[in-house]
């Protein structure tokens, strides 16, 4: 530290003092009984003995102007003249370095920026590289994160890099998370291999990111542009498990779980308070092919999805009381079903599905699941323009029936069901009511063969009734052909529409 560099010290006349001395001690005691080690160089190796001379009204070491230097950066100082007159005193000086100050970790704070720090401003977006985190896909970054969550004043950058970190972070209530990548997963087997802000997790655990406290709402916060992966040998049970999301949005996300017995997102009540209003956009969650967890587990009331991906696993799951809504999303690889709607509520769950496609299942597209129905009558999903495209399987609809109750409620309508199914669906209409309309069936290879069922009009070429299914009662069948073979059964209808049960043989509209 230096304490004086050429500092001019004149005398009680204003003249340069002469034969002057300067003590230098501890601070707020007297220098002169309590000195301080000085020295003539910076390294501390040159030591400069005690009074410091003065002449021509400068400190002097050998008849040259010197530069004076002590560890200390607060210190007292008293100034005499040739008489032993005291001509100076400081009880505690602070010889502050501002360039040394400026350097420093809090530095920032002591510049101005308009009515503010600079300090102020750069925390409009902290960066977990403030808190030591390093994206380097080596350094364990645990403690970083989790510092920088409990004192980031509700919002956080992670610049591109891969960070390590163990599972069981706290995530705080009114959190903004920022990343900076765009989009999720890119490929099979993979939730991005381009430069992405990407959060590993390692270890084991019951989740990487949860909350400190299960029984307090995460309300109003916010995740984008983040990929969140595993570790190969990691055993995590889900990448984020929440209770009481409310208002919670999630955009531009990606999620890996690489282990089989592990799952993406779950967010649960707190009690019978449901979780509301919150928004999944391209998000993209990735669990292994026949994985024994959801991928994707929500309870959500009067939220939705829009263009997201939930692949693998038993497949996405949802319980909640209802007003949910997919739109252009794909439901994909479920081992029990792509897509489960699950009547955990006495409400009567109305689930909008449309425009979205549901492939490549291990199971049926969409399984309704009435059987867990704690009671209530209705259950009303809207299954209205989606694809189906699951050629392994009998049905891309069933609909597991409560032991006792009938429920009313549902529309099936509009929907292109795969290839491979022997029936679209599965549903015992004496048990769940449903209305059809205007759903087609493509058949093999280079056909254009369509099953529609429901009421409505379609040109398509005449078709064996007895390949239609039946089993869901009556159904409204149309047929404009204008062609047919010897021994057709022909059915007279009109030009809208025709109810045919139980038909057999080749039959058209007249």
């Amino acid at each position: 530290m230096i304490v004086y560099q050429q500092s001019y010290f004149g005398d009680l006349g204003g003249d340069a003092l002469d034969n002057g001395k300067l003590f230098i001690g501890v601070a707020n005691q007297d220098p002169e009984t309590h000195p301080l080690p000085c020295y003539f160089d910076a390294g501390l190796t040159i030591p400069a003995a005690q009074p410091l001379a003065i002449s021509g009204g400068y400190v002097i070491n050998n008849g040259a102007r010197a530069t004076v230097y002590t560890a200390a950066r607060i210190y007292s100082l008293r100034v005499r003249d040739k008489n032993d007159v005291q001509i100076d005193y400081v009880a505690a000086n602070d010889n502050a370095d501002p360039l040394t100050d400026l350097a420093g970790p809090t530095g920032a704070a002591l510049i101005g920026f308009g009515t503010r720090t600079v300090n102020d401003r750069l925390r409009d977006w902290p960066s977990v590289l403030d808190w030591g985190a390093k994206g380097d896909n080596a350094t364990d970054n645990t403690s970083a994160f989790q510092q920088a969550f409990a004192e980031a004043e509700g919002r956080l950058m992670v610049p591109i890099g891969d960070y390590l970190v163990q599972p069981g972070l706290n995530f705080p209530p009114g959190f903004h998370l920022m990343g900076q990548s765009r989009g999720g997963a890119t490929g099979p087997g993979s939730v991005g291999n381009y430069p992405a802000s990407r959060i590993i997790f390692g270890g084991n655990g019951a989740a990487g990111l949860k909350q400190a406290n299960t029984g307090q709402g995460l309300f109003h916060g916010s995740m984008t542009g983040l990929i969140f992966d595993t570790e190969p040998n990691a055993e995590i049970d889900w990448i984020m498990d929440f209770h009481g999301l409310l208002n919670f949005d999630l955009a531009d996300l990606g999620m890996e779980n690489r282990w089989m017995g592990g799952g993406c997102f779950r967010t649960r009540k707190i009690g019978d308070e449901p979780t509301w209003l919150n928004s999944f956009q391209r998000v993209q969650t990735r669990s292994p092919d026949n994985g024994t967890a959801y991928n994707f587990d929500i309870d959500c009331t009067d939220s939705g999805s829009v263009l997201s991906s939930y692949t693998g696993g038993r497949g996405a799951i949802y319980r909640g009381h209802g007003n949910f809504h997919s739109f252009g999303d794909m439901w994909q690889r479920g081992g029990d079903a792509s897509l489960i709607l699950s009547k955990e509520t006495l409400f009567q769950g109305l689930i909008n599905l449309t425009g979205s496609s549901f492939d490549a299942s291990f199971g049926p597209g969409i399984l309704i699941d009435l059987s867990v129905s704690p009671g209530g009558l209705t259950y009303f999903p809207v299954i209205v323009g989606n694809s189906f495209r699951n050629p392994g399987e009998q049905y891309d609809i069933v609909v597991q029936p409560h032991a006792t109750d009938v429920i009313q409620g549902g529309i099936i309508v509009g929907n292109a069901f795969s290839v491979g199914s022997s029936k679209p669906w599965l549903i015992d209409t004496t048990k769940f009511t449903v209305e059809f309309g205007l759903n087609s069936f493509m058949g093999a290879a280079n056909q254009r063969d369509y099953r529609v069922m429901g009421t409505g009009t379609m040109n398509i070429a005449p078709r064996l009734v007895a390949d239609l299914p039946t089993a869901e009662g009556t159904i409204a069948y149309v047929i404009n052909a204008t062609s047919s073979t010897p021994n057709d059964l022909v059915v007279a209808g009109g030009s809208n529409h025709v109810f045919v049960k139980n038909c057999g043989g080749v039959w058209k509209v007249m």
